[in-house]
């Protein structure tokens, strides 16, 4: 299956990397998680963003179920949704929509090829086209990106797979592109995925870890949730974070034999709910982010070779969380958590952090949080790993996720896009424009 995008002639889909020209921040006032997705262009300057979200309404709009308010299908989103961004002057163009399968929510793209990865945030996933029975499972898909003689962008679907666990949230491709790594909210697992020399999915062979335990948290922690994986710059350690158990899982990873062996876990102060954890380049620090109580973890990151209690599988040295370093609330020190305005901000009593970016100098983190509406800004230590606020920027929407030099958040009120610049003094931000509309994107996009 092919899904046709017919861009305007100066927005071609090319391969080769183009350097920002200026610290422009794009925020985008509807996604959910993650990361920014970015295919660069020889044309000019700038990058094409692809934008996962949810099709299904009861996950596009989930605050509508608070006061019996009913769901509307219209706020879903259509697909994946293809955008043009100018790296110099931060506009945004619309490109296209293209349909993709169920809530294709979290995308990754392959290191060398120009491949795209989509979870399927879904319990009953069909196939691709909803045709097959594969139980109670989510999914995930390969689409090659691909560009027409007639200068049409192109996302050609390639294949798919069950991911042996409900509703997948997160996906990581390993920098060779040997394989990738599922997370499995409601399945509470991991699985490993190999992949072909062409990117797309192999079912040869696969590995699953089940993850066990619970939280103080009636409504989010009665059962293990894997969040997200991540893997360490030399690619032998997975990091996988349990929002439902409030710990952290280490791994050592061997891409070339398919190796995903549990080596230790950390736990974290109970109801932390951790979503997401971040390397620090030095490789010397892991923080990790607590959805449900904004605040960041950082601990030492440490890696064993031998002797006991050594984590050396099959000759893989991997790292394991250390001992910890110090906990930071992300929300600004006056913040008051009443009194209550309406149901959604009594929601968590208002905490409900999103995701954490290191700027690519790795002096700066960036953390935003939904409900507050927030992105702050920490300076980072690089010697001791410590962080201190250097600016609270409200997002002018219902924030969700700042993302690498560009930063996106969200809001289930109104698909607006508010673009943001960095300052390049304090690396503070700054709206560079009045929020925009963009007819091409819905309440339910997510991922950008």
């Amino acid at each position: 299956r092919t899904m046709t995008m017919t861009p305007p002639p100066c927005l071609r889909w090319a391969g080769a990397a183009v350097l920002l020209a200026a610290p422009l921040v794009a925020a985008v006032a509807y996604s959910l998680a993650s990361r920014a997705i970015r295919v660069p262009s020889k044309r000019r300057k700038g990058w094409y963003l692809f934008i996962g979200g949810y099709t299904r309404s009861q996950q596009a709009d989930p605050f509508l179920d608070i006061g019996g308010i009913p769901h509307d299908e219209s706020k879903t989103a259509a697909g994946i949704t293809v955008l043009w961004l100018d790296s110099l002057t931060g506009s945004l163009e619309t490109v296209g929509v293209c349909p993709a399968g169920e809530n294709p929510a979290f995308l990754a793209l392959h290191p060398t090829l120009p491949v795209l990865y989509a979870v399927h945030e879904v319990e009953d996933f069909g196939g691709f086209d909803e045709t097959d029975c594969l139980g109670s499972t989510g999914g995930v898909s390969a689409f090659s990106i691909e560009e027409t003689a007639q200068g049409q962008v192109l996302l050609r679907h390639m294949d798919s797979l069950p991911t042996d666990g409900g509703a997948p949230c997160h996906v990581t491709v390993e920098k060779s592109g040997a394989c990738l790594l599922v997370a499995n909210y409601s399945g509470g697992n991991v699985k490993m995925i190999p992949l072909h020399n062409n990117g797309s999915l192999s079912s040869a062979i696969t590995a699953v870890d089940q993850l066990e335990g619970s939280g103080p948290d009636l409504s989010r922690q009665t059962s293990p949730h894997a969040h997200s994986t991540v893997l360490d710059s030399s690619q032998e350690t997975a990091i996988v974070a349990d929002l439902g158990s409030d710990r952290i899982v280490c791994y050592a990873f061997r891409a070339s034999t398919f190796t995903l062996s549990r080596t230790r876990e950390t736990r974290l102060p109970p109801g932390t709910g951790p979503r997401l954890t971040l390397l620090h380049p030095t490789g010397r620090f892991i923080y990790v982010l607590g959805e449900l109580t904004t605040k960041i973890h950082a601990y030492e990151f440490v890696r064993q070779d031998t002797g006991p209690g050594s984590t050396t599988v099959e000759g893989v040295s991997s790292g394991v969380l250390g001992k910890l370093l110090f906990s930071q609330d992300t929300l600004p020190p006056d913040w008051k958590e009443s009194p209550k305005m309406n149901d959604i901000e009594i929601f968590n009593g208002g905490r409900w952090a999103a995701d954490l970016v290191l700027h690519p100098s790795g002096q700066f983190l960036y953390v935003s949080n939904r409900l507050h509406d927030l992105i702050t800004c920490f300076q980072v230590d690089d010697v001791t790993g410590a962080l201190s606020a250097v600016g609270f920027t409200p997002s002018g929407g219902q924030v969700k996720s700042p993302s690498h030099a560009f930063r996106t958040h969200s809001t289930h009120v109104d698909p607006r896009l508010a673009p943001l610049m960095e300052l390049p003094t304090v690396n503070r931000l700054a709206f560079a424009r009045h929020l925009e509309p963009c007819s091409a994107h819905q309440m339910g996009d997510i991922c950008l």
